[in-house]
């Protein structure tokens, strides 16, 4: 990076974020957080989509404290958080499964009166999943009923990975149900989570008819699927 020291280039907010936005879709975090020093080393202030392109490469990266601590630093500098800011920091830390961090994110941001949408409550949801809190995974998922926040695919299908580890095969049916009653984009990933959590509580008529079901929704097996129902009808 010495060949980019503001001394030699006119180095201005536009071009730190354009940058480090390159650094985002690369996955070069280090290089990100060593831009943020030279902003400000410099004395050039960073706007929201700079901040934000930075918490996403630390996401990118499974760096889900240095994106906190960034977003820390967002939270003290003179910039508004938005709602776009907030769901890069709990994307992260659902990359982590740091699902408590993803919880207190969700409530500063309705202390604040932030808008919490379809992205902030899908990683969310997923994070409590990944850390196996199921129930407070659904308080999520109600609580986006409650508020009239649409549910996407990935929303469920974390939701039904949250059921996995505990056997409720019945609420992943219905949620797997729901999914194509509403016409949504189902995929192998959700499909094997629902038949995995059918094995592990015994429901092994069910795990074989969800597999003779995937012909008619255009998905074909693959070996995760074919464990999954193995495992199922203990094999």
């Amino acid at each position: 990076f010495s060949s980019m020291e503001p001394s030699n280039v006119h180095w201005d907010t536009f071009t730190f974020s354009a940058v480090i936005s390159a650094c985002e879709k690369h996955g070069e975090w280090q290089k990100a957080m060593q831009l943020i020093s030279m902003m400000v080393r410099c004395k050039v202030e960073a706007d929201s989509f700079t901040w934000c392109a930075a918490i996403s490469s630390c996401e990118k990266s499974l760096e889900w404290e240095t994106a906190l601590q960034v977003f820390i630093l967002m939270s003290g500098a003179k910039v508004e958080l938005d709602t776009i800011g907030f769901n890069a920091a709990i994307s992260a830390c659902e990359k982590g499964c740091e699902w408590q961090p993803s919880l207190e994110l969700v409530t500063s941001m309705e202390q604040q009166a932030l808008e919490v949408d379809t992205i902030t409550c899908a990683a969310a949801v997923s994070a409590c999943a990944k850390g196996q809190e199921w129930i407070t995974a659904f308080k999520l998922f109600n609580f986006m009923a409650h508020r009239a926040i649409e549910k996407d695919s990935i929303t469920y299908s974390s939701a039904i990975s949250a059921c996995e580890p505990h056997g409720h095969w019945q609420t992943a049916a219905r949620l797997w149900s729901e999914m194509a009653e509403r016409r949504m984009e189902v995929d192998l990933v959700a499909l094997s989570a629902v038949i995995s959590t059918c094995g592990k509580a015994g429901e092994w008529r069910k795990a074989l008819a969800l597999l003779d079901e995937m012909p008619s929704i255009a998905l074909t097996p693959n070996a995760i699927t074919y464990n999954a129902t193995i495992v199922a009808c203990g094999v």
